[in-house]
């Protein structure tokens, strides 16, 4: 065997090597089905600024269920909740490790309407769960879902 032959095949080991070390094994406490449903019973709403936030305790996880909330519609990929007063809507866009940390996402437009008055959000989030007993929760990472903040929500 010529040097050549050896320099050749220690390359490709080290490219090899270097391109396995790219391969991140993801991991996944999301459901592969009914994500909608998914989110709205573990989705930590203190995680978020939202209208939720003045009627939180100070330091406490909070969720749809703490407020007495069920949704009036949803299906695998849409929660709603519709009131008197409030309009929310989940709209789940992708399932994914949509930030490349090694964990899948749900990737989210959230809805946040007063139907009396003038408040009203719709802002992208990515939440992310850590193990199989943590809430989702959002990151600071900011997704680019022009659709989601371009949306308008008529009465």
């Amino acid at each position: 065997m010529s040097w050549f032959s050896v320099a050749i095949g220690c390359a490709c080991a080290i490219v090899s090597t270097a391109l396995a070390a790219d391969v991140v094994d993801v991991k996944s406490f999301i459901p592969p089905t009914n994500v909608a449903a998914f989110v709205v019973e573990n989705f930590d709403l203190s995680t978020i600024r939202s209208s939720f936030g003045p009627r939180r305790p100070g330091g406490q996880r909070m969720f749809f269920k703490n407020f007495g909330m069920k949704p009036s519609e949803v299906s695998s990929d849409k929660a709603i909740f519709n009131d008197d007063y409030w309009f929310y809507e989940i709209d789940v866009l992708r399932v994914a490790d949509v930030n490349d940390d090694g964990f899948t996402d749900v990737a989210v437009c959230f809805l946040d309407q007063a139907l009396q008055g003038t408040y009203l959000t719709r802002t992208p989030y990515v939440l992310t769960r850590y193990s199989s007993d943590a809430p989702l929760v959002a990151l600071s990472y900011e997704p680019d879902f022009d659709s989601c903040r371009a949306y308008k929500r008529e009465p």
